[in-house]
Order: structure tokens, then C-alpha cells, then sequence
């Protein structure tokens, strides 16, 4: 992935329908068309593009604004009309989110409360002391919602990375109301390490959590019925 190539906001929706060329997203993107199928893939808001977008969402019962996440640590926002030519930044993480390859801005979620608590989700590859990890943390707005504060960061989970490839990332919010955490298996070909069948690792999991409660002071709760609920909570103790 070229993190610095812009695309336009009709994310690979010409790609769903018609099938990608396989060249591994470096081609510029096709001009909308119509498939043999007859399904057609206009282009959306074409006044405006992205720089490596890797997710696309409204807020929850909100369909007023769009917000785009750029893998490059740039989240954007922008009214819901076919018109609109202009973006704002929703979060700027672009001075510390690790950039590079497969790594960078993974995944949004929205609280699905967003409208009275401001709270979002996100995960980002950071590079610390050479050592690159996968971070998981909640951001809360403090302007009703119009943007996220960084100063506001609560990191729920940091996995550290072997390598730089394979970092998964995307983040969901369940019915049942808890966040889902999709993460690689860490990297290298193969899964060189055995990362997914380990598990005792977190690398290769979907992993669910309780963002609304901290017990005992923890970043998150585990969900009630776990068999591993007695466990000691992720990072304590390296």
C-alpha cells in the first residue's frame, strides 16, 4: 500500500463489483464504469479525495457527516452531500502513528453512544524505542462532536509486533455492545512464530472487550461468561 497516493472517497467499490486487477493497489483507481454484470459503481463526493483511506463511517444515527480514517493517522470529516468539496480534520495522529507498509491508522469505532458520550476507538501501529506495537486506545470529543482531542487518549491495549507486516487492526462495536479487536498475526511470512494457533498470544485473535467498564482500575473489562475471565489482565507484568 502507497501511503501517499490519493484516491477517491468511492473507496474500491469499483473493485467489489467488478473484481481488482491484482497488481497489489499501486495502479491509480479505474474510472467508474459499468460492469458485464449491468451493475454500475458511480463515483461518489468526486470533489474530493484521500490519502490512503482505510475506513469509511458515519457516527452512530447520524447520517449527516462522513468520516474517512487515512492510513497515514489523518481521520476526516465531511457533510453527507454528493456535492461536498471540502474535508476537516476529525483527529490529527499523524506526527506519532508509524506509517510504513502495512502499518499506520487500522481501524475506527465509534461508541455507540458517540452522540452523548463523544468517545471513539482507535488502532494505530507506533514506534517505540524501535520496537513496533499495535495500540488500541479510546479518544473523547470535547466540542460536541465536531472533532477528537489527543490529549484525551486512554490506551485500552498495546500488542508489540515482530514485524511490520500483518498488523490487522479493524475495530467493532458487537450488538452486544462490546468492542471487537481484530488483530495480525504479527508478521513474516507464513506466521513464521506460530502467533495465531498460540493461545497464549494475542496476535492472530478476535479479541472482545468491555470498554465501559474498568475494574479494579484496568483499561477494560472482560466480558461476562469468559472462561478466561480469572486471567490476569493484557500488560500487566510485560
Amino acid at each position: 500500500m502507497n501511503p501517499r497516493k490519493a484516491v477517491p472517497a468511492a473507496v474500491a467499490l469499483a473493485l467489489v463489483a467488478c473484481g481488482g486487477d491484482g497488481d497489489g493497489g499501486n495502479a491509480p483507481p479505474p474510472d467508474p464504469g459499468t460492469c458485464a454484470t449491468g451493475l454500475e459503481t458511480p463515483r461518489a463526493f468526486a470533489s474530493l479525495a484521500f490519502n490512503s483511506p482505510i475506513a469509511m463511517k458515519q457516527a452512530p444515527n447520524d447520517a449527516s457527516r462522513w468520516f474517512v480514517a487515512e492510513q497515514g493517522g489523518r481521520i476526516r470529516a465531511f457533510d453527507n452531500d454528493p456535492d461536498a468539496d471540502a474535508a476537516v480534520d476529525f483527529v490529527d495522529l499523524s506526527g506519532r502513528v508509524n506509517a510504513s507498509g502495512e502499518a499506520g491508522l487500522l481501524g475506527m469505532a465509534f461508541h455507540p453512544d458517540f452522540a452523548t458520550n463523544g468517545l471513539v476507538y482507535l488502532n494505530f501501529s507506533e514506534l517505540v524505542g524501535g520496537v513496533l506495537r499495535s495500540v488500541t486506545a479510546e479518544f473523547a470529543s470535547s466540542d460536541g462532536g465536531q472533532t477528537l482531542a489527543p490529549a484525551t487518549e486512554r490506551v485500552l491495549l498495546t500488542v508489540e509486533k515482530p514485524e511490520t507486516n500483518h498488523n490487522g487492526g479493524n475495530l467493532e462495536f458487537g450488538p452486544d455492545g462490546f468492542l471487537y479487536v481484530g488483530l495480525g498475526d504479527g508478521g513474516g511470512s507464513g506466521d513464521p512464530q506460530g502467533n495465531a494457533q498460540n493461545p497464549q498470544r494475542l496476535l492472530g485473535k478476535m479479541l472482545r472487550i468491555d470498554v465501559d467498564t474498568q475494574p479494579g482500575g484496568a483499561p477494560y473489562g472482560i466480558p461476562a461468561g469468559n472462561p478466561f475471565a480469572a486471567n490476569p489482565l493484557c500488560n500487566v507484568g510485560g
